[in-house]
């Protein structure tokens, strides 16, 4: 795959898999060894986003300018009481 890489130290980039290398030492008198490797190479860098668009989103009714309550949602049956001791006088 990559061929004859001759020298001490050599740098490749592998993607995500398996690869098998072969390693062959030859001391230049005669002797000579092979050995051969299985390298699994793993993704393991976070994903990036690489661009995002921000597309905004209008609700219409009955949606629209709603504001939290502070009633309970539970079912039962509810009374409405009117509180009109701080009502302004004359």
């Amino acid at each position: 795959m990559f061929g004859d890489m001759p020298g001490l130290v050599q740098t490749i980039t592998l993607m995500p898999g398996n690869y098998w290398f072969t390693l062959t030492v030859d001391d230049g008198r005669g002797g000579r060894a092979s050995q051969t490797v299985t390298v699994t190479v793993v993704d393991n860098v976070p994903p990036q986003i690489g661009a995002v668009f921000a597309t905004p989103t209008v609700l219409g009714p009955p949606w629209a300018n709603k504001r939290p309550s502070p009633l309970s949602l539970a079912p039962g049956q509810w009374k409405k009481t009117v509180d009109d001791s701080a009502a302004a006088t004359r």
